[in-house]
């Protein structure tokens, strides 16, 4: 009886705040929460993708299932898994180029090739994980990630 008392006096006296489930919204969150869905066909099913957040492709062939973007990467720039580009730090180890289709973006979580430059920062890109476990080719900003070409130099 004294906890249940005391926890209703620690409930009644604490501020009241209502927060949302999740706080840490990036912008292109909420553009793409509030965008239409669609069905998907993915080798384990079906699952619900945004309308227009571009083309569902393959899982990238020889890469795991969980945090893939840098394998998916190598398997689009170089046509295979490359377990030592698997980090999205060795991919700073290329030299830095300006955004251009058989670039790569980086930054220290995550990576994508880049197909076209869109100009204004934006890229069409090979996107590996790019969000619930789907690899897609969809438009992105390249605001907070390093321009590399890995076909300049030497790791």
């Amino acid at each position: 009886m004294r906890v249940l008392l005391a926890l209703l006096l620690v409930l009644a006296a604490s501020p009241g705040e209502a927060r949302p489930y999740r706080q840490h919204y990036h912008p292109h969150h909420f553009r793409l929460h509030q965008q239409p869905r669609q069905w998907h066909q993915q080798p384990s099913g079906y699952v619900w993708t945004r309308a227009s957040a571009g083309q569902v492709v393959p899982h990238p062939a020889g890469c795991p299932r969980r945090l893939f973007c840098a394998c998916g990467v190598s398997v689009k720039v170089f046509g295979r898994a490359i377990p030592a580009l698997f980090s999205t730090a060795a991919w700073l180890r290329f030299p830095r180029a300006a955004p251009g289709p058989g670039m790569v973006a980086t930054n220290h979580r995550h990576a994508f090739a880049i197909l076209e430059n869109r100009g204004n920062g934006r890229v069409l890109a090979y996107d590996a994980n790019s969000g619930g476990g789907l690899t897609r080719i969809h438009e992105v900003s390249l605001r907070g990630y390093t321009i590399v070409n890995p076909h300049g130099g030497k790791m």
